[in-house]
């Protein structure tokens, strides 16, 4: 569903680096959330907001709704708001969505559509920057690439194309300078400081897609994916290329969410054929298969990860 040097990026909490430049807020220090997604078999969309402590390992417990039940959706994160954008409603004769929802991290059940991407997309990527979210491709919208800021609210932004289409509900990375999006067996990468097309940087140990997104302060991390991955590569933000295999899940999977502490990074939810709840906890600074630390409040898989 991931940063450089020695500084600690982490805003402490209750603080509030909306509106300003500098460096990534990635990664949380607080909480892993996830929003949206679809429980299988009987594909019945979700609204539920999920939240669990970094700080203790425990389950997770209901945080409200967002504004619309659907999956497929991706996540951007500010250091005070989650963002859940695009997305999918209904089977069959559904229709994708261009909605931007924002839901607080601090207070229960606080959410609002707060605007549009410029076309109605899901199973995209999501990135964040300091100041904006980004979508990244999807089904319905191409090779579309939006942005949207966390200020001033209001519909996204049209500011370039990732360099082919993108698809496969995949969460992104996010440097303290680029968003990342790790699709089949390309690494797309696109600038925080200018906008403008993606270029592709580097590939993952072996092609999957949907795969979930975590990021260190210096690495990107893909975990799981299709044909039910229990894969966790890693890839350096500094010389970007190839990412290497450093781990395994707990349950191999695929169309799981993927959230950021400080030291470790997570995978929740997903799908092997069931649609699980299991939330998977590896770490940044040492080699290694992942733990099961708790288990979402419902099964459910294609939703979207942010951190606080």
């Amino acid at each position: 569903m991931l940063n450089s040097g020695a500084l600690s990026l982490t805003p402490s909490a209750g603080s509030s680096h909306e509106g300003n430049s500098g460096s990534s807020h990635f990664p949380g220090s607080n909480y892993g959330f996830t929003s949206g997604g679809v429980y299988y078999p009987g594909d019945t969309d979700k609204n539920e907001i999920n939240r669990f402590s970094f700080s203790s390992d425990a389950n997770a417990s209901d945080w409200g709704d967002i504004t619309y039940t659907r999956k497929d959706v991706c996540g951007q994160s500010s250091s005070t708001y989650g963002y859940t954008s695009g997305g999918y409603s209904g089977s069959g004769g559904g229709w994708y969505r261009n909605v931007i929802d924002k839901f607080s991290f601090t207070s229960f059940n606080s959410t609002a559509d707060v605007g549009d991407l410029t076309a109605v997309r899901g199973m995209c990527g999501g990135a964040s920057s300091t100041t904006h979210g980004y979508t990244l491709g999807g089904e319905g919208s191409g090779t579309s690439l939006d942005k949207f800021s966390f200020s001033s609210g209001g519909n996204a932004s049209s500011i370039g194309s990732m360099s082919s289409s993108i698809s496969g509900g995949n969460g992104g990375n996010s440097s303290s300078d680029n968003g990342y999006l790790m699709h089949s067996t390309r690494a797309e990468k696109v600038s925080f400081s200018s906008d403008g097309n993606s270029v592709d940087v580097g590939s993952l140990s072996d092609s999957r897609s949907g795969a979930s997104g975590q990021s260190s302060t210096t690495y990107a991390f893909t975990a799981g994916g299709s044909g039910y991955s229990n894969v966790i590569d890693r890839m350096s933000f500094s010389s970007e290329g190839t990412a290497s295999d450093v781990g395994d899940l707990t349950v191999s999977r695929n169309y799981s969410s993927g959230q950021s502490s400080t030291n470790y990074g997570y995978c929740s939810g997903g799908n092997n054929g069931s649609t699980l709840n299991i939330i998977d906890k590896f770490s940044f600074t040492s080699d290694g298969n992942a733990t099961n630390v708790g288990d979402l409040a419902i099964n459910v898989r294609n939703l979207a990860g942010h951190q606080y």
